[in-house]
């Protein structure tokens, strides 16, 4: 595993076949290209975030879906992961889910992850009981084209109403609409770690 989060994202990508790769910037970002260039060379596309300091990774993310077109993983650039969890993820069978670890002993500061009675996703938010929670979302996700459409507009209202604040927290639920399904992250080795 490499030790920079950017360098290992973008090697993941690259090793299980994902070719196109968008990078929103923000504070920083010329290094962070110039970083990605030498190692990657000059495939990747850079959308640069000019509200960083006073949004959310949710306005980053409502930028990028305007350029994005297809299916896509979303990727929080401060995690460190190995090849086989953003493999698990790509081929997941459901065509929108999120890469859950269902194996760790959750607190009051995770994304916690709950499932229905059917283990589809119902709720995703820091404000579910860690003892009610199944897992916690790291910060990858799968969407077909049809879940980014569901995921856009929400985003589009969000923004409009001036809540981008509240994405993370309060929000976050609105994922559990178009993605319906788990991917777990138990038994693979190496696992993850947030860089924060």
């Amino acid at each position: 595993m490499l030790a920079n989060p950017k360098r290992n994202l973008i090697a993941c990508l690259g090793k299980v076949g994902i070719e196109k790769i968008l990078v929103v910037t923000g504070h920083g970002s010329k290094s962070v290209e110039s970083l990605i260039n030498s190692f990657r060379g000059g495939s990747t596309r850079y959308l640069y975030n000019p509200n960083y300091a006073q949004m959310n990774n949710c306005y980053s993310l409502w930028l990028a879906l305007r350029e994005i077109k297809d299916d896509f993983l979303v990727y929080n650039s401060d995690l460190l992961c190995g090849r086989g969890l953003v493999k698990r993820i790509a081929e997941a069978p459901a065509e929108d889910s999120l890469l859950v670890d269902s194996g760790k002993i959750l607190g009051s500061e995770e994304m916690e992850v709950e499932l229905d009675e059917e283990d589809r996703i119902s709720q995703i938010n820091k404000d579910i009981p860690p003892a009610q929670a199944n897992g916690e979302y790291i910060g990858i996700a799968k969407f077909s084209r049809q879940g980014g459409r569901v995921l856009k507009g929400y985003l589009d209202s969000l923004i409009k109403r001036g809540e981008v604040d509240q994405f993370t927290r309060r929000h976050f639920i609105f994922w559990a609409n178009p993605v319906r399904y788990m991917v777990s992250t138990s038994g693979e080795s190496p696992g993850w770690r947030s860089m924060i």
